[in-house]
């Protein structure tokens, strides 16, 4: 009679414990989720800075000057150019009567 209720609660004490273990394991996903999401958003933010202070900065430079200088910096990078843009691995480059208009990142 006293196997079955040492039994008993050892078993509702294992499950306990993994319940515990696992809400855990759920609440600490979403923390780290969260804080991936919000590091992520301010990466995107400062980034949008970035590329609008680069327009502001390059209104000197047309559209084969900035070719010249993404080819110098990165010999080994993939650039396309178009009419009107300029893609790179990172960043797609628009222009408008030969001078910079915009810099959007690569969507992945």
């Amino acid at each position: 009679m006293k196997k079955w209720k040492v039994l008993f609660f050892t078993t509702l004490f294992v499950l306990f414990t993994s319940n515990l273990f696992w809400l855990y394991v759920v609440i600490d996903q979403g923390v780290s989720y969260t804080y991936l999401s919000q590091s992520y958003q301010d990466a995107n933010h400062t980034i949008d800075h970035l590329s609008k202070l680069i327009v502001k900065g390059s209104a000197q430079y047309s559209k084969s000057d900035i070719l010249h200088l993404l080819r110098q910096a990165e010999s080994n990078m993939l650039i396309s150019e178009s009419d009107n843009t300029i893609t790179t691995e990172f960043a797609t480059f628009t222009f408008n009567n030969n001078q910079l208009v915009a810099i959007e990142q690569s969507q992945f």
